[in-house]
């Protein structure tokens, strides 16, 4: 798709040799979201203003406002940290005029969809500007972290939230709305429900006990779930909404020591479930494998002390 609008950065008189940058991120970019989306840019102008004294940024359809620091780069002084940054805010806000701008919500309910498909697309463009950044592979760690951390507080909100006025737009504009919406965006539509319309993740309890079948011993593992709290406490056991458990669709992922090199997966469909692995129970049991999972998990005492062994052994 060939170029047929103008792109420009605008900054104050003493900043405009910071924009150089900006303006190559924001050119290469449009580029790779026209290829992306099959659909071409369709306005006939494109404008990045830098703003002294903003808050953060804002995107308008064909005009986007950045604090300074988001949008300009001074390549005498700048670090690869600075390039990384403004690269993933201008990468952030160009994926609005698509999926934002060009396509947008009938209402605010439905933030959570336009965010956090921009997070999941700052990310994948980001490492279409410069792949050596690897931005992609650092998408789950950099999401889930914040949102696990928000998600599990009592105060939390589900990712799809009713929103009656305008006031209540800024109470969502949060970690859950772009966070945990972009981990969870990847999810089938049945699935997606146990996520975006109950509060918080599940904690995933494996336990463990040896089975003696016919035809050997076999390592029988269970795995539950119930909801992760920080800040429970006994206050809150009156609070029905806060002591029902509620289920999540969770693709539990697992290795072994006898398998290294490979991992399962097993789906939780809002339940219990139990694996039946050939061998002992001598070795240790990993859930989760590589943390891509909205969720976090205990062992039970045998199992957290094999793996302590085989750490530091």
């Amino acid at each position: 798709m060939s170029f047929i609008y103008q792109i420009r950065v605008w900054s104050k008189p003493d900043a405009i040799d910071s924009v150089d940058f900006a303006l190559d991120v924001a050119k290469r970019t449009l580029e790779y979201y026209e290829d992306f989306f099959k659909v071409s840019y369709p306005l006939p102008k494109l404008d990045l203003i830098a703003i002294p004294d903003m808050g953060g940024r804002d995107e308008n359809w064909g005009l986007v406002t950045f604090r300074e620091s988001a949008v300009l780069f001074d390549p005498t002084t700048g670090s690869v940290a600075d390039k990384k940054l403004v690269t993933m805010i201008v990468d952030h806000e160009l994926a609005h005029q698509w999926f934002g701008n060009l396509v947008t919500m009938e209402w605010w309910n439905d933030l959570w969809l336009n965010e956090g498909f921009a997070v999941y697309m700052e990310y994948l463009a980001t490492d279409n500007y410069n792949a050596k950044w690897k931005r992609e592979d650092q998408f789950m760690l950099d999401t889930l972290r914040e949102a696990l951390d928000v998600d599990s507080s009592i105060h939390t909100h589900p990712v799809s939230v009713k929103v009656r006025n305008p006031a209540e737009i800024n109470e969502i504009v949060d970690k859950i709305t772009y966070h945990k919406a972009s981990g969870n965006l990847v999810e089938v539509a049945t699935i997606m429900d146990s996520w975006v319309t109950q509060k918080g993740f599940p904690v995933i309890s494996i336990s463990s006990e040896k089975v003696q079948k016919k035809d050997g011993r076999l390592s029988a593992y269970t795995a539950s779930q119930k909801r992760f709290f920080r800040d429970f406490t006994s206050m809150h056991l009156k609070d029905e909404e806060h002591t029902k458990e509620p289920g999540w669709y969770v693709p539990l992922t697992y290795i072994t020591e006898g398998s290294l090199g490979s991992f399962r997966t097993v789906w939780m469909n809002k339940t219990s479930v139990t694996l039946q692995l050939p061998g002992s129970l001598s070795g240790w049991f990993k859930a989760n494998v590589g943390q891509t999972g909205f969720y976090r998990v205990n062992y039970d005492e045998e199992n957290w002390k094999t793996t302590e062994s085989a750490i530091t052994s």
